[in-house]
């Protein structure tokens, strides 16, 4: 497991998931159009742009994946 940090908020998520399905799990909404659990990402529609501090402008939450320490 892997604790990242949304919004000053502290979510345990599996390492290497998903960091889209992590997030809503979490409760956490994310807009997306394309994305479909279990299948790989298409990342076609681009609206689950988040920042992701320490990467170089907006990431896709969808290809992105969970890191421990991540701060989103």
């Amino acid at each position: 497991m892997a604790t990242i940090t949304v919004d000053d908020r502290q979510v345990e998520a599996t390492e290497g998931a998903p960091l889209l399905e992590a997030l809503r799990h979490a409760g956490i909404y994310v807009p997306s159009l394309c994305y479909i659990e279990k299948l790989p990402p298409y990342a076609g529609c681009r609206m689950c742009l988040v920042e992701i501090e320490g990467a170089r402008g907006l990431q896709l939450s969808c290809s992105s994946r969970v890191a421990d320490g991540m701060v989103v």
